[in-house]
């Protein structure tokens, strides 16, 4: 209790709190968003990942902190933990809150073979930006921690790899790349220590507009990325929905590895 708070940042289109949890040291830490797209990775991660910092590593936390909101999109993530069905992307109003912060929103995105201004796909970017309250709550927390970065998790079924997709609008902004690469690399080493088997691991620039990343570059000016999946072969299951205890196990090593070289790296 003297080194972690608990935090409401604001309620669902449900009317469910959006929880978030802090740790250590505020003036030097990092932000773990999850579940923006419900059927994807967030609190199985980023839990016990926190959960260890505290035990392990509690005089690293005063160096450093970490905060994370691991269940934005509460309202679908209920609904999949309850059965039905086993993928859902967008909030329970149908707009992906990753489409809808105010981050050049304007601008039509076509990933996926969809189209964001389409209010029946499911990337649909919202009727006006940050017009959600899920949106509202992730900017709200961003304002309340002031991250030194970023991580938006993704992929499928509770696990995601380690591809770190910035926004494609900061593509030629080489100080941004710079300040990126300064934690990817620290991250994907400790995730994949072989350097031989880091499959497609590393810094792109992909994240759309409207998403978090977008927003973090126009508004933070801090490193910001959606983590997706690196072709690592063992994470097939997910796209399944065939997560099993002990794929989960093995990623929540991964991920606690990446973080704390993060943590590391900013600590200095």
């Amino acid at each position: 209790p003297t080194m972690a708070s608990l935090t409401s940042f604001g309620t669902s289109v449900g009317g469910h709190d959006i929880m978030g949890l802090a740790a250590g040291n505020p003036d030097r830490r990092i932000a773990l968003v999850g579940a923006i797209h419900a059927g994807e990775s967030g609190p199985e991660l980023m839990i016990p990942a926190v959960e260890r910092l505290l035990t392990e590593n509690p005089e690293l936390l005063r160096k450093t902190g970490v905060a994370i909101l691991p269940s934005v999109n509460v309202d679908e993530r209920e609904r999949l933990v309850t059965g039905c069905p086993w993928y859902l992307r967008t909030n329970a109003r149908g707009v992906d809150i990753n489409r809808n912060f105010d981050a050049d929103w304007e601008e039509v995105d076509f990933n996926y073979g969809l189209v964001s201004n389409d209010p029946d796909a499911a990337t649909y970017r919202g009727p006006k930006p940050e017009s959600e309250p899920e949106t509202q709550a992730v900017t709200a927390f961003l304002d309340a921690v002031r991250p030194k970065a970023i991580l938006s998790y993704h992929w499928l079924a509770c696990i995601t790899g380690a591809r770190f997709l910035a926004p494609r609008l900061a593509k030629d902004d080489a100080d941004y790349l710079n300040a990126c690469n300064a934690l990817v690399d620290p991250f994907i080493a400790a995730f994949y220590p072989d350097p031989e088997n880091r499959w497609n691991a590393g810094l792109c620039f992909g994240s759309s507009t409207g998403s978090l990343p977008a927003y973090a570059y126009r508004t933070l000016r801090v490193p910001c990325f959606d983590i997706e999946n690196d072709g690592n072969p063992e994470a097939g299951p997910a796209s399944a929905d065939e997560t099993t205890p002990e794929l989960l196990s093995v990623y929540q090593e991964r991920h606690y590895r990446g973080i704390l070289a993060i943590l590391k790296t900013i600590s200095k």
